[in-house]
């Protein structure tokens, strides 16, 4: 008999995601995809509890009601009854023999729940960097990419660490459902630049802006389409960067289209309306969906050289690198020279060819299934 597997992510976001969240994306699309009886258990914000999802897997979703949250997470600060506690009582739940638990994306998600559950059958799945300070005894690590391995090798030496990309439907990308440009009023001829990702410094959006506004006062006309929400943070120093990106897209007048936030199930919809995606990243990317899904889209993509996103974005090969350090000034002149690349749309097709090949979400789902095979 397979044994059965659970996936669980922190108590963030329901799975499937209604907002981008590419780690309960990437559950959901993988778990679904197995041979193998399989459970998602996640946080429940409105939906049903119980779902079967196919043959092979369901999901299970935890309600925390506000009168606990308020009487034991945020007053007393006791949570007799935590998220981590639930997990390990459902999988005592589950028919079956031994089950195996991963853990997405929480080193203190795990540690909660190994208090209640066997670490010899749990996996640690991390998309990216955590403090690994309490990680001190011999653990499975997977992790979407070389540099990510390499990151959680060298500071946690005992543990054995396995790549194991994200994907995308290829199914879908190779269709026609797509955006067009008159939805969000963007003219044929219009060049248009793509962004799509948190609203936050590390991720450069703001400096995009800039560049972009900078091209139009040379005479450069563009037009820049943002994905994401603007609003999305209330306080702190995200909530003041959102508020310049804002007032910088006041600025910009009908050059910049804040487009708001689009689900995971309909992003692949979106890049159609884009001549060039721009991931201009001021940190090591893990990995980045927003390049993998525009490449398979066919629309090229210029990316900040750093981390995980070199291995798939190669130079001149499928897609384009910019400059270090970054500045306004410098991805200005790497967005003109990357429109004027004549094999552009050669690059682009390319790149889509590769990506719907080797980074569908069956063929990630396999691989996951060679890992388990090798470790349980």
């Amino acid at each position: 008999m397979k044994k059965t597997l659970i996936f669980t992510v922190p108590p963030i976001h329901p799975i499937p995601p209604h907002h981008a969240a590419a780690v309960e994306w990437w559950v959901y699309n993988v778990a679904s995809r197995l041979n193998t009886p399989s459970e998602i258990v996640c946080i429940r914000q409105g939906e049903i509890q119980q779902e079967i999802v196919n043959s092979n897997c369901s999901i299970y979703r935890i309600k925390i009601g506000n009168a606990y949250k308020r009487v034991f997470q945020k007053w007393t600060r006791w949570d007799p009854l935590s998220y981590a506690w639930r997990i390990a009582q459902r999988i005592k739940k589950i028919n079956g023999g031994q089950k195996n638990l991963i853990v997405h994306n929480s080193i203190s998600l795990y540690i909660k729940i190994s208090r209640y559950y066997p670490v010899q059958n749990m996996i640690l799945h991390m998309h990216n960097i955590q403090d690994t300070t309490a990680l001190n005894a011999p653990i499975k690590i997977i992790t979407p990419s070389v540099f990510l391995a390499q990151w959680y090798q060298n500071r946690v030496p005992q543990a054995e660490v396995k790549i194991i990309p994200n994907g995308i439907d290829a199914e879908l990308y190779s269709g026609h459902d797509r955006w067009t440009r008159n939805k969000l009023n963007l003219a044929e001829n219009d060049t248009v630049i793509l962004y799509a990702g948190r609203l936050s410094p590390e991720k450069g959006p703001l400096e995009l802006m800039q560049a972009i506004d900078l091209l139009n006062t040379q005479r450069h006309p563009l037009k820049l389409v943002i994905i994401g929400d603007p609003r999305a943070n209330n306080e702190g120093h995200r909530a003041e960067y959102q508020k310049q990106i804002r007032e910088m897209a006041q600025k910009m007048g009908d050059k910049c289209i804040l487009a708001g936030s689009v689900a995971p199930a309909e992003m692949h919809k979106v890049y159609s309306i884009a001549n060039l995606t721009v991931v201009p990243s001021r940190f090591e990317e893990p990995f980045c969906m927003v390049a993998l899904e525009s490449m398979a889209s066919a629309i090229p993509v210029l990316v900040s050289p750093r981390g995980g996103i070199t291995e798939f974005v190669i130079e001149g090969e499928t897609g384009f690198h910019l400059r270090e350090p970054l500045s306004t000034e410098s991805i200005a002149q790497d967005i003109i020279t990357t429109l004027n690349q004549p094999m552009l749309e050669d690059i682009g097709q390319f790149a889509s060819n590769k990506i719907i090949a080797e980074y569908d979400w069956q063929t990630v789902a396999n691989k996951l299934a060679r890992t388990l095979e090798d470790w349980v």
